[in-house]
């Protein structure tokens, strides 16, 4: 009899050492997990930015399935401006607050290029590598009175980014190949710096 209650007593006392022993097992494998968590860095969220209605409805209506990378405002004669980036190479959006479009950007092949408009660009990216294509449409221009002025029909222009031997360079051409903006190359650090500062300014 005294055996008998020897072994229950034996098995009780391994039962409740199993059992909390399963216990600080499961209480530290909480806190290990709370630290990696508290440790791990914070996953980049989708960028929630309150726009005013006129803008969302513009952005619904040219960018319906893009989502946005990116939003800078800026003042111009009085105007507040909207300059929408959307992620994925989808293109940029210039408008204003009361929804008027100043201008808009798509990003193209070499291929969808016009032919003057590919002739200037690789010309001027001779040993250079063309590292994206815009399409930009001028719909309306300001002022300094801040009056805005509808470009009918829009002003297409064609911007090229290139880069060469650490160098980042920007050309704007029309169609037939003129030039609107001359090559004007920048070490990759110094693009990058000013990117930053402008971000940092706003």
């Amino acid at each position: 009899m005294a055996k008998k209650v020897l072994f229950l007593f034996l098995v009780i006392l391994v039962l409740m050492w199993v059992l909390t022993g399963c216990a600080k097992k499961e209480e530290k494998a909480e806190q290990e997990a709370t630290q990696v968590a508290q440790q791990a860095p914070e996953e980049v969220e989708e960028i929630a930015v309150e726009l005013p209605e006129a803008v969302a409805q513009v952005v619904k209506e040219k960018f319906p399935e893009a989502q946005i990378a990116e939003v800078e405002t800026e003042e111009k004669a009085g105007l507040t401006l909207y300059d929408i980036e959307f992620k994925d190479n989808k293109g940029e959006l210039e408008v204003t607050a009361e929804g008027q479009i100043i201008e808009i950007a798509t990003i193209i092949t070499l291929e969808e290029l016009p032919e003057g408009a590919a002739q200037a660009i690789q010309k001027a990216a001779e040993g250079a590598t063309i590292k994206r294509v815009e399409k930009e449409e001028v719909l309306a221009k300001i002022n300094e009175a801040g009056e805005i002025t509808k470009v009918d029909p829009p002003q297409v222009l064609f911007e090229a980014e290139l880069v060469k031997e650490g160098q980042t360079g920007e050309i704007v051409v029309t169609a037939d190949g003129k030039i609107v903006e001359e090559l004007k190359w920048e070490a990759e650090e110094e693009t990058e710096k000013e990117v930053k500062e402008e971000k940092e300014e706003k």
